[in-house]
């Protein structure tokens, strides 16, 4: 079994049997590779959902489950090496974290909710990209791995009691229903609203909060870091856990 660090070229390799990827990959990074930037990249078997992005020491990697093998398996590398390139220009939110509340917690809950507040503006304009320009397909990806596993998760548990666990849950709706708005697909479309209904009746108070929150993302506009900016702000502001404004929390 392939595990640990890998030479770019085993991954990427793979990743170009693809033709969405290989169009991404030649206009998107190659140029940015050629003025410097550059990425390591890990298999490991326990990374959850296929792939994942992170920072060591201020230098991106890209870690995958497996090689790449489906078209999903592409989509979600090419989702997250767009994080790189966002990264790589600067055009993502830097949010830092007030470091005397987050030890009130337990160790990387406030570390995890900056995460899905970064989510929240970037996964939608990059999964919008790469629908758009470069003909993936994340309607496929949204419907086959996400709703199922959403699903079991409503089956599981519905409103969260205490704040910081049922804003992650708002988070998390809210960024999904922004990822759908730019699907057409009437199919994929119908199983959304399906999953909806069942959010209403298993977590009202969430699906409320996650549509205000939806509504507000989409009426101030989050395309841009420009735009983003004043959103981040003003969402901090709105929301608290435990007493605790979200801007007291964090920073841009």
């Amino acid at each position: 079994m392939i595990e640990g660090k890998q030479d770019e070229s085993i991954i990427i390799g793979e990743l170009l049997k693809f033709g969405e990827f290989e169009k991404f990959y030649h206009a998107e990074w190659e140029p940015r590779k050629r003025n410097g930037a550059t990425i390591d990249w890990y298999i490991d078997p326990s990374c959850k959902g296929f792939a994942a992005q992170g920072f060591d020491e201020g230098k991106p990697f890209i870690q995958l489950r497996r090689l790449p093998k489906t078209f999903d398996d592409a989509f979600l590398a090419a989702h997250e090496l767009l994080h790189v390139i966002k990264y790589v220009d600067k055009q993502y939110l830097e949010i830092n974290i007030n470091n005397t509340i987050s030890q009130c917690y337990e160790d990387g809950e406030i570390i995890d909710l900056a995460i899905r507040l970064g989510s929240l503006f970037d996964d939608p304009v990059v999964d919008r990209f790469l629908q758009n320009v470069y003909n993936f397909y994340p309607a496929h990806h949204y419907t086959k791995v996400v709703i199922p596993d959403t699903i079991k998760s409503l089956n599981s548990v519905g409103d969260q009691k205490y704040d910081l666990p049922r804003l992650k849950q708002v988070l998390f709706y809210a960024q999904f229903a922004l990822q759908w708005d730019s699907i057409t697909d009437q199919k994929a479309l119908r199983e959304w609203r399906a999953l909806k209904r069942r959010y209403l009746k298993i977590r009202p108070l969430v699906t409320k909060m996650g549509e205000e929150l939806f509504s507000m993302m989409n009426k101030d506009g989050y395309e841009t870091l420009e735009k983003q900016r004043p959103l981040f702000n003003k969402i901090v502001n709105k929301y608290t856990i435990d007493g605790y404004k979200l801007s007291d929390i964090f920073r841009i």
